[in-house]
């Protein structure tokens, strides 16, 4: 077993270009989202690859012509190696884009899991050749190392029978030809982070535009996969940036008879020049193909066509998945397309208006979580993926892994804090002291945001406009600032709770005090303005009324404490 001081694991993401790596520190009782250091190889197999990491800045590497992954992966490895100063990796994560009919939960790779995943290799032609040569490498190379192979099917084993089954013999579906649906490690993370972030919305009708060079959707009921518009391979369903989507399989027919071409052929065809290039004949980047929308002639028709279609299609199987989930509460865009292209979000959500979805200009232009309009019917939003993580925590998981806790023989001081949050600097410091203190004791930080409803209000709103406009703005930035603060501190590794609460003309300390008892905490860390003077005597200081009548231990952090010195600012949305 490793040392918990040596629990850190190495996640790989190979693609045809490409391979991404993430160092994680599974030391914490929950992995920080955020690795310890990330970077890449890209343009594998081109005429100018490069290397970047945390820290420094990508830099021409050479690669040889007879082996370019593996030296990629050499250099990843040195590098990595080199930066570990000494500590040990106590695991490496694959990122396996298909598990057959025979893997959906992650597993540790020895000779017969290798085996079964080369026989893969057709399934999945253009990323399970390069992760194959991957683990073979650190197999022969690094064998004391543990390798986890992490399905991209995984998260789909839940769909039913109905949306697995293809209409071809049935024998075929007895060998394994059926749908098995991708990306399902980023799915597999908006059901986390959603669940977070959306907690009663999410567990609704829910579909996630996986939007990348690959491309799929996902529709979620009750944050479980019910239908995806990827099947059998990583070719159907919607455009892509080199790979066609769906398409009539009588055009593959007549392009192999008609033009004589091979299998060979036909599948460089259908993997690697159609989609947004071959269309626009200029770019698997929307952004690239945008610039030349106003082009004369045929190539600014081919560049219009090109993000028609593509627009087109994601709004076609997004109208398929609504019909299925029997309507549509949240929509989620994600991957590098969807996090990062508003105009792709922006000529989607219009066609779909007939779905009662409302866009905000200004929020969707800025890539914000929330893009809707506060009277879209349905919830729009924009998510970062985070696939590597959810794979270093299959490897803590079936390695069982130890993480730091406080020695047995001394028990943790403190096992849930409670945190009350405003948009004052004071309450960031008193956030960042608790994240020290859950850090060293393994503890739960409770965040706790209270809502002064007569502060707030003016008096002078009709009541309809109040119950329909006001108070509800109230609720949304109150949990916006508290989903904001949740997400800081779940990247360092800390587990949160969130408490949105509303006086009614309560004083806010007594709210405070009796959430201690609601939340069963131990502990409070609360910011203080450190008032003097008159101001104390008049109105006193909720923090020092907490600290009075709170029948647990107060820590009063004040602005200037020397351990808080220029904290990031908590922007209240």
């Amino acid at each position: 077993m490793s040392q918990i001081a040596d629990a850190l694991i190495l996640v790989l993401n190979c693609g045809s270009s490409s391979i991404k790596f993430a160092v994680f520190d599974a030391s914490l009782p929950v992995i920080p989202r955020k690795p310890l250091w990330n970077g890449k190889v890209q343009g594998i197999g081109e005429e100018r690859p490069d290397f970047g990491e945390t820290g420094t800045a990508p830099y021409r590497i050479n690669l040889s012509t007879e082996h370019p992954f593996r030296d990629a992966l050499e250099h990843i490895l040195e590098q990595v190696f080199h930066r570990l100063n000494g500590r040990g990796l106590c695991g490496i994560a694959h990122r396996v884009v298909h598990g057959g009919s025979k893997y959906f939960a992650p597993v540790r790779i020895d000779a017969d899991v290798l085996a079964d995943l080369k026989s893969f290799i057709p399934l999945a032609p253009l990323h399970q050749p390069v992760t194959v040569e991957a683990i073979e490498h650190l197999l022969r190379e690094r064998p004391e190392i543990p390798q986890i192979a992490c399905f991209d099917t995984g998260f789909h084993h839940s769909i039913p029978k109905l949306e697995q089954v293809l209409p071809l013999p049935y024998e075929a579906w007895q060998r394994g030809v059926r749908r098995y649906g991708f990306h399902g490690l980023s799915y597999e993370f908006m059901s986390t982070t959603l669940a977070e972030q959306y907690p009663q919305t999410a567990r609704g009708r829910t579909i996630v535009a996986h939007l990348g060079n690959g491309a799929s959707l996902c529709a979620m009921l009750n944050l479980e996969s019910i239908a995806t518009t990827m099947g059998f391979s990583a070719l159907d369903g919607l455009m892509m940036g080199t790979r066609t989507g769906a398409v009539d399989p009588g055009a593959v027919l007549y392009l192999m008879s008609n033009d004589k071409l091979s299998l060979d052929q036909v599948n460089d065809v259908l993997f690697r020049r159609s989609g947004l290039l071959g269309l626009s004949g200029v770019s698997a980047e929307p952004r690239v193909i945008l610039k030349h929308e106003s082009d004369p002639g045929e190539a600014g028709e081919r560049a219009r066509l090109a993000l028609d279609l593509y627009v087109r299609r994601i709004v076609r199987e997004i109208g398929a998945l609504v019909a299925v989930l029997g309507g549509l509460d949240l929509l989620i865009f994600t991957a590098g397309v969807g996090e990062h292209n508003d105009f792709i979000r922006d000529r989607v959500c219009r066609d779909l208006e007939y779905l009662g979805v409302k866009i905000d200009e200004q929020a969707n232009a800025l890539n914000s979580r929330v893009i809707s309009c506060a009277d879209s019917r349905v919830v729009v939003g924009v998510e970062p993926t985070n696939e590597e993580w959810v794979a270093a925590r299959h490897v803590r998981c079936l390695l069982r892994l130890p993480f730091y806790r406080p020695n047995s023989w001394k028990k943790a001081m403190y096992s849930r804090i409670l945190v009350p949050l405003d948009s004052s600097e004071t309450s960031h410091h008193a956030m960042e002291h608790a994240a020290d203190l859950a850090k060293t004791n393994g503890a739960m930080v409770v965040l706790l945001h209270v809502i002064e409803e007569l502060r707030l209000s003016s008096g002078f709103e009709p009541p309809k406009v109040y119950i329909d406009e006001v108070f509800p703005g109230f609720l949304s930035r109150g949990q916006a600032m508290l989903d904001q603060a949740a997400t800081r501190l779940r990247q360092d590794g800390i587990a949160v709770e969130t408490t949105l609460i509303v006086s009614k003309g309560e004083r806010v300390s007594d709210l405070i005090v009796k959430q201690v008892e609601t939340t069963r905490c131990d502990v409070v860390v609360i910011g203080t303005h450190g008032r003097r003077g008159l101001d104390r005597v008049l109105i006193g200081s909720d923090a020092e009324q907490v600290a009075r009548l709170a029948p647990v231990p107060v820590l009063l952090v004040r602005q200037s404490h020397p351990a808080m010195v220029n904290p990031p600012a908590l922007q209240e949305q």
